[in-house]
């Protein structure tokens, strides 16, 4: 069957994921990480993966190939040997094949599909080792609330102008240190009146900011090569409308996390709960959920990680395509010394991989 990658990265596909492992014995999921190629059915723009299952050695524990093409077979006899090469477990032609084992298959963990380098799968199971992380949903008293009730609007001089971060795009947060960027209103009921609207809007807007507002803001999707930050640290607390706010944190905390969630390690945590094209996500509350980030009663890790927000919070964050650049390899390092378990070679050696994604950065991919 052709499944969008999507269904089997993201949270809202887990129960299809582990009613197919229950039925069937998963034995490819193939993925073609071609750039503008990256569909196997007509009329979709969106990655897809092609999944085999059969009946036969259901149950019985075997193992499950993930292939990663570079390229798509373009012709019959390109096809056959790609097809040879896997059925024989040689090497792919233009790709990478992992077997991947039946418990975890049955877990609904597929993310591997979502890496052209397989290698970096391996990177994900060696971080979700560490004893120094935990995931967000499991920290007491860290919740992820954005407003739920009304509409902004860009501001259009009536009223009082409300401040929010708003662009995820490159123009939009440029530093890790965030700042509004948009101005905006509520949107007025039909037939409300400007002073109903206006009361309205103040009493929704108290309630947002005693209930929602936070230090932290994690993005909620962006173009994952010309973006440049998976979270902002404000000085004051803010929400947004494309940044969903973290609550429960303090301001170091808050800071430490965004350097965690913009380094390398951090990164790869988040791209494994990719949704829609594997070059612009879109996060959902339930998938951030579960990313791993450092335990706060670690005082010595979190103040180390602030320490490096404070030292590169006035830099401007180059785009991700534009690759390891100076400000990430200082939260690379802030990471290594924080975390026992980070080695700095092999952060190092992660970020090499993970520029040449292409869903990061084409230009490094046909290098």
């Amino acid at each position: 069957m052709i499944i969008p990658t999507a269904g089997l990265l993201g949270p809202s596909g887990l129960r299809e994921r582990q009613i197919l492992a229950e039925q069937l014995h998963i034995r490819y999921v193939l993925t073609c990480h071609e750039p503008r190629n990256v569909n196997l059915s007509q009329g979709t723009a969106v990655n897809e993966s092609l999944v085999v299952g059969t009946r036969a050695g259901r149950g019985e524990g075997r193992p499950t190939c993930f292939i990663s093409l570079n390229r798509l077979p373009s012709t019959a006899t390109e096809a056959v040997e790609v097809a040879e090469a896997i059925a024989a477990g040689k090497p792919i032609p233009e790709g990478y094949a992992k077997e991947i084992g039946a418990k975890r298959i049955a877990t609904g963990d597929w993310s591997a599909a979502g890496w052209r380098d397989l290698t970096l799968d391996d990177a994900v199971a060696e971080i979700l080792g560490w004893r120094s992380l935990v995931a967000i949903g499991k920290v007491p008293g860290v919740t992820m609330k954005a407003p739920g009730e009304g509409m902004l609007v860009n501001y259009e001089g009536t009223g009082t102008p409300r401040e929010v971060l708003n662009s995820k795009a490159a123009d939009g947060q440029t530093r890790i240190e965030g700042r509004p960027d948009s101005k905006m209103r509520l949107r007025p009921k039909r037939g409300e009146t400007e002073n109903a609207r206006e009361a309205r809007e103040e009493r929704l807007w108290n309630k947002w900011m005693k209930e929602c507002a936070s230090h932290l803001l994690v993005n909620t999707g962006q173009d994952t090569r010309t973006g440049r930050l998976s979270a902002v640290a404000c000085t004051e607390k803010h929400f947004g409308m494309c940044w969903k706010p973290v609550q429960g944190l303090t301001q170091e905390q808050s800071r430490a996390w965004a350097v965690w969630l913009n380094s390398t390690p951090g990164r790869i945590m988040t791209l494994i709960h990719r949704g829609k094209k594997l070059d612009f996500p879109m996060y959902r509350t339930a998938g951030f959920q579960q990313i791993r980030v450092p335990h706060l009663d670690r005082p010595q890790a979190i103040e180390r990680l602030a320490s490096a927000w404070e030292e590169t919070c006035g830099m401007e964050v180059p785009q991700y395509r534009e690759g390891y650049t100076p400000v990430r390899q200082a939260w690379d390092r802030a990471v290594s010394e924080a975390l026992d378990e980070a080695e700095a070679e092999r952060v190092r050696e992660w970020a090499d991989k993970l520029n040449r994604e292409p869903a990061i950065s084409l230009e490094r991919f046909f290098e």
